[in-house]
């Protein structure tokens, strides 16, 4: 998004503004700054991805806008009014992007014990393996 919008943060503040009808929505400064100090799995992750050459702009940006993202203040009616239509997609989803190649989302209600779709790793997994794509 960062690369595609003019103005990332807040062009995704009125979306979630427009999806729960609440003109009210705003990032919480506090929540975002703690999330910027203590993140330091985002940021390993982050440049991690980065060094297969799967996130396109600078880290440090993506992080920022993620850490955003994250300090969106919502309650659950607002919240559910927003996102309704992705619990009516899946129960659980996980995603493998390669950029310019492919996009994969798989679901399944079966849940492994970190959380995650139990099928939808299992394909993963399977998929990278014969096909020799990154996942990263």
């Amino acid at each position: 998004m960062i690369s595609n919008l003019e103005s990332p943060k807040d062009d995704f503040l009125s979306f979630v503004r427009s999806l729960s009808n609440n003109s009210n929505l705003h990032y919480s400064t506090e929540v975002a700054s703690s999330e910027k100090e203590i993140g330091f799995r985002n940021v390993a992750l982050c440049n991690f991805i980065k060094s297969f050459g799967n996130i396109e702009n600078d880290p440090t940006e993506v992080l920022d806008f993620y850490f955003d993202l994250c300090s969106l203040e919502m309650n659950c009616q607002e919240l559910s009014e927003a996102f309704l239509f992705l619990a009516k997609v899946a129960l659980k989803e996980e995603i493998a992007v390669h950029p310019n190649q492919y996009t994969i989302a798989v679901w399944s209600p079966k849940l492994n014990k970190k959380g995650n779709s139990y099928k939808g790793i299992r394909f993963l997994e399977d998929f990278t393996t014969k096909s020799e794509f990154s996942i990263f």
